[in-house]
């Protein structure tokens, strides 16, 4: 049966391949009886119902395949309308496709209106401004929104999708409304001869970036915001903003999702909307390290308007900056997109601090898991691999399932595999990396992922759609294969760990050896393939003859003026981490009984200060080795002491959890909510032993 009865793809006539454009469709739900509205598009598109967002859509899918959206209109409904931009652009946030919309609704058992048919009323959004900058280089461009426009008559013909259509196959968001509070502030803004910040790199040098030049852009509001400066005062904060004044909102904590504002305005007021997930001691927004354009432009005529953002964000602190004219804000803040409150099944803790923690991971992963794994809702919104290997686990534990997991594997097996390097996978997908860049260890963590996704999540039934790929990836890596059977200068961007580890790749990185061998072991289990598990036991013999000095295992080995290779002097705590959680030093074998005693007594422990010379771990990815390793072997109430210092901060700093210790990047980030995991784990082995 079709998803769509009558309805047909449609796109403002001869305009579908072309960059950031916005249609807007209306149709009125007859005597209000409500119904079923049907709808897909691309790139995304927002459902208002009488003039309130229901929803956002699609659900992102691999290359041939459009996911399409059934949502329930209540009676009493009397407008539906449907706002979709068409980016064509690649990104890492979806894969580029030529523009469309199909929508359909159906009431008393009939069609009351279907694009291509008639009932919707097609229009080009003409408040929406075309040329404007890219946001980031991984998401598509800026928001300008010109009020004093109208919708502008335009025609629509057949649109050709060249994908089939298949139904949602994850739960429909929550869209829920979240004010932020005004903080007692008064502020002025002033410009700046010089740019406060040097132009984003994929700006100053747009080089495999899809964009409009600086030249034809149609809003400023970017080199303006490069050089106004704000300043504040504590003051009771004021009703209304003239030009040249600028407010500060708090959402309290980071909140994922679509900007609302509701104000009056007198004259024509052009409005900039800058916001970030922290702010320093002077309030300003911090956005230096994001890598991204913050703002959203508005230009308003008089009277009352109620806006929101098209594309959903993150924020914790919202600014208004008045450019021109006087604007009295009444609403400030955000309709929070999130995964369904009602399908998580797990329960905080009764310690206090834990709970913090573990409702700071419950937020976070609801703004990272929509349609697929997220790394962040912000910056990206990309499904990258690794993120997802422990998005996966805490998906499980969260909801008692694994459904968006299982549409995040199905679109990479069906779209995943990188045709310009046969056998690799590529580092996220659904999208498109323009600077052809991939790590190689992804491929491996995806197929400990898919492992741990049929034999321990449900995903058996699913076990022979990633054979070939799996198969195909294994391929690859044989021909990095040194004498020792041990991968040696691997192509591309290599990557361990956000620290100087990542320095020590070449030329044989002992980390990644640990990690493909337990890639080789796992497939030669959930496979059958007895010759990879002998691969796996023949390569983790030469990593220990070869890597551990009796003590810690060495981070690295580099080829001499012989050619041979010799281990370097550096040591990490990370790679100590690598070995113990892949399996590469075995837990019955006295041999590495001082490496968990380092790990016991020292990287758990104020001695850690002692060793200078051991490299630290990261956040991403030796913090979360460590806790599970901690696990592992059965010392829960350090693996707690290590939750604790690490993510209680965070979660009472932002109500979410980070990408770095140090915050300066992302504050909302998905593989991150899996502290919640870790926390009941351990709290069950606290339990099995008392």
């Amino acid at each position: 049966m079709s998803v769509f009865k009558t309805a047909a793809p449609i796109w403002i006539k001869g305009r579908e391949k072309e960059m950031n454009v916005c249609a807007e469709l209306l149709c009125s739900v007859p005597r209000g009886r409500g119904g079923v509205l049907r709808v897909c598009g691309a790139s995304f598109y927002n459902v208002f119902f009488d003039g309130v967002q229901v929803h956002f859509g699609p659900a992102r899918k691999a290359r041939g395949s459009c996911a399409a959206d059934e949502i329930k209109v209540p009676r009493g409904t009397s407008e539906i309308t449907i706002r979709v931009i068409g980016y064509n652009c690649p990104s890492f946030n979806g894969v580029a496709a030529p523009s469309f919309i199909i929508a359909e609704l159906e009431t008393d058992g009939g069609i009351a209106a279907a694009t291509g048919r008639g009932g919707f009323k097609c229009f080009e959004n003409k408040r929406h401004v075309q040329k404007t900058v890219r946001y980031s280089f991984q998401r598509q461009f800026t928001e300008s929104w010109d009020m004093t426009k109208e919708l502008a008559e335009a025609e629509f013909a057949r649109a050709e999708p060249n994908a089939d259509f298949i139904m949602r196959d994850v739960p429909y968001a929550d869209i829920a409304e979240y004010r932020a509070e005004p903080m007692p502030l008064e502020g002025k803004w002033r410009m700046e001869n010089k740019n406060r910040y040097p132009l984003r790199k994929y700006i100053a040098n747009p080089e495999n970036t899809a964009h409009f030049p600086m030249s034809e852009l149609k809003s400023r509001a970017y080199e303006e915001w490069l050089k106004i400066k704000t300043d504040y005062r504590a003051a009771k904060s004021p009703e209304k903003l003239f030009v040249g004044d600028c407010g500060l909102w708090d959402m309290g904590l980071v909140t994922a999702g679509f900007f609302r504002i509701r104000l009056r305005t007198k004259a024509n007021t052009r409005i900039i909307l800058s916001f970030s997930e922290q702010a320093d001691e002077e309030y300003s927004l911090y956005v230096a390290e994001f890598n991204t354009v913050n703002l959203i432009e508005w230009t308003l005529p008089e009277g009352e308007w109620d806006l929101t953002s098209f594309e959903p964000y993150s924020a914790r602190y919202i600014e208004m900056i008045v450019m021109e004219g006087e604007a009295k804000p009444e609403y400030v803040g955000m309709n929070e997109f999130a995964f369904p409150q009602s399908l998580i099944v797990s329960s905080a803790p009764e310690d206090a601090e834990l709970a913090e923690i573990y409702n700071a991971a419950v937020r976070t992963f609801r703004h990272n898991v929509i349609d697929i794994y997220m790394d962040c809702p912000s910056r990206e919104r990309a499904g990258w691999l690794f993120d997802s290997f422990y998005t996966g686990r805490a998906e499980k534990f969260f909801t008692g399932g694994s459904v968006v997991e299982k549409a995040f594997l199905d679109n990479y097996a069906k779209g995943g595999s990188r045709e310009e390097t046969p056998g690799m996978v590529n580092m996220i997908y659904p999208g498109e990396v323009t600077h052809g860049k991939f790590i190689p260890q992804w491929g491996m963590w995806y197929a400990l992922e898919i492992c741990e996704y049929i034999t321990e999540r449900g995903g058996g039934a699913d076990k022979p759609k990633f054979k070939a790929q799996l198969e195909a990836l294994v391929k690859y890596f044989v021909g990095f294969e040194n004498e020792f059977g041990l991968l040696e200068r691997l192509d591309n961007f290599n990557f361990v760990e956000w620290s100087a580890l990542n320095d020590r790749v070449y030329d044989v990185s002992w980390p990644t050896n640990m990690l493909y061998a337990k890639m080789l072991s796992s497939l030669g289990e959930v496979y059958g393939r007895d010759d990879l598990k002998k691969r796996a036991s023949s390569l983790n013999r030469a990593i220990r003859n070869m890597a551990f000095d009796g003590g810690l295992f060495c981070d690295r080995a580099v080829r001499n003026a012989e050619g041979l290779l010799e281990n370097t002097d550096e040591r990490s705590e990370t790679t100590q981490y690598y070995a113990l959680f892949l399996g590469t030093s075995t837990a019955d074998d006295s041999t590495y009984e001082p490496l968990r005693k380092m790990l016991a007594d020292v990287f758990t422990e104020p001695a850690r200060e002692n060793y200078p010379d051991i490299l630290k771990s990261e956040m991403f990815m030796g913090v979360y080795l460590k806790i599970d390793v901690l696990l592992d072997m059965n010392m829960p109430d350090k693996a707690l002491k290590e939750i604790k210092s690490t993510f209680l901060p965070m979660a009472r700093e932002s109500g979410t959890l980070w990408e770095h210790l140090s915050g300066y990047k992302s504050r909302d980030h998905g593989f991150a909510s899996y502290a919640a995991a870790a926390i009941d784990k351990a709290l069950r082995l606290k339990k099995e032993r008392s």
